[in-house]
Parts: C-alpha cells; structure tokens; sequence
C-alpha cells in the first residue's frame, strides 16, 4: 500500500494511501504542548487535506491518555470522512473508545479495531456506497 500524499503536524501524520484511505497516526506530544491546541492544529490539517473529498478514515490511536480538554474538542468536532476507523492495540484505549462511540451521538460510521487489517477491510467497504 503505497502512500500518494502525506503531511506532518506537530504530532500527527496524516497520508493518503494508494486505495482511497486516509490514515492518521498520533506522534508523541512535544515538550511543553498543549494537547487542546494540538487537537485544534491536528483537525485544521486534516480539515485541509482532505479538502471536499470524503475518505474513509483510520486513526492510529495514541498509547496515552488525552486530556479531557482535547478529548472534548475531538467530540464535537464535525466527522471529516465517510467512516472512521480506530486502531489501538491497548485494550484499556480500546475499551475507553467503545465506551465513548457508546455514549455518543455519532454522524458517521466508526468503529474500534485491533489491527489496521480488519480496519482496512471495514473501511473499504464504505468506498463507492451511497446508502450511508
């Protein structure tokens, strides 16, 4: 799977890949960064790289708590693709994710998986639908 387009924020990778999938993948937090204003710079990146285009989505989860300011942000943030996907191979994260797509009104598909395989296989299926 070949990436055809990246960008890089302070703490996030983003890159489009060869299939129609967008991936982002959370780096450490820089020394002395807010994780509120990390948030807001990550979903203005991928706000301007996916530009009008809906891809599906695959976030890489981080292995470390968000803070609850930027955990509040990423919640009432408008979906930017057609499904969005969560990799983490925590299962505390996994389990904190569940609890959180449970409780919440959700505007698109998402769902929590172990591996990037599974989720790239949900994902694609939402490539060319038009009953969602």
């Amino acid at each position: 799977m070949s990436i055809v387009r990246e960008v890089f924020t302070r703490n996030l990778h983003i890159y489009l890949t060869e299939d129609g999938i967008v991936f982002t993948k959370t780096l450490p937090i820089p020394p002395g960064a807010s994780e509120l204003e990390l948030a807001k710079e990550n979903m203005l990146a991928i706000e301007e790289f996916t530009g009008e285009t809906q891809y599906p989505l695959i976030n890489h989860l981080p292995n470390y708590a968000v803070s609850n300011e930027a955990r509040q942000f990423y919640s009432n943030y408008k979906p930017l693709g057609l499904c969005a996907g969560m990799v983490t191979n925590s299962f505390i994260t996994k389990v904190l994710a569940n609890f959180f797509l449970n409780f919440n009104k959700l505007q698109i598909p998402m769902k929590v998986f172990s591996n990037e395989e599974d989720a790239i296989k949900w994902a694609k299926s939402f490539i060319n639908r038009s009953d969602f």
